[in-house]
């Protein structure tokens, strides 16, 4: 999907999560193919939609081979995907942005491609949202909860990346769908 003006003002009952790493090849659309997955699969497609960038992107260029493999195996296709930078993101308010790293998180706040209200790491999300760190801790994370860089590892790694992605995603589907189609402000409080 491209980001135009349209996508976001034609249909102010959908809500977006904007996933954000640094190139947009493997951690950001894989999640965002994750999500966009989980949000059909519990009936909140109509509702939310993900999308994705990155805090360093110059060029269009498709995932990452590894991430398009790992995604099939999920169900989900995302080689028609092409990077996009968070720069080229139209201003809007109502959209929460998910970083997969606290770097990334402070990147899209600097960048004032949104309020920091509205942006948050994927590790903090989960938690606010009921994950645990003891479940966590069989995940694969950096030491401080950061979605390391699967770019240039193996199959292995990617997958590990993905299925890490798709656990931390799974308590804030199970909120958003418990707050009949909302993710409650309080979230990021």
């Amino acid at each position: 999907m491209m980001f135009s003006k349209g996508v976001f003002s034609d249909n102010k009952e959908r809500k977006f999560m904007v996933f954000v790493c640094t190139g947009n090849t493997c951690r950001s659309p894989m999640a965002e193919g994750i999500a966009n997955y989980l949000f059909q699969k519990e009936g909140l497609a109509g509702r939310w939609y993900a999308l994705s960038a990155g805090t360093a992107v110059y060029g269009r260029y498709p995932a990452a081979s590894c991430a398009i493999e790992v995604m099939r195996e999920f169900g989900v296709d995302i080689s028609a995907h092409r990077t996009k930078s968070v720069r080229e993101l139209p201003l809007f308010d109502d959209a929460v942005f998910v970083g997969m790293t606290g770097a990334h998180v402070q990147a899209v706040i600097a960048e004032g491609v949104c309020h920091k209200s509205n942006a948050i790491r994927l590790f903090d999300l989960y938690l606010k949202c009921g994950g645990s760190k003891e479940s966590a801790s069989s995940m694969f994370l950096c030491d401080n909860g950061d979605v390391p860089d699967p770019v240039g590892s193996s199959y292995k790694i990617y997958l590990d990346t993905a299925m890490t992605i798709r656990k931390l995603l799974l308590p804030v589907i199970e909120t958003i769908r418990q707050s009949h189609g909302n993710l409650p402000l309080s979230t990021f409080v």
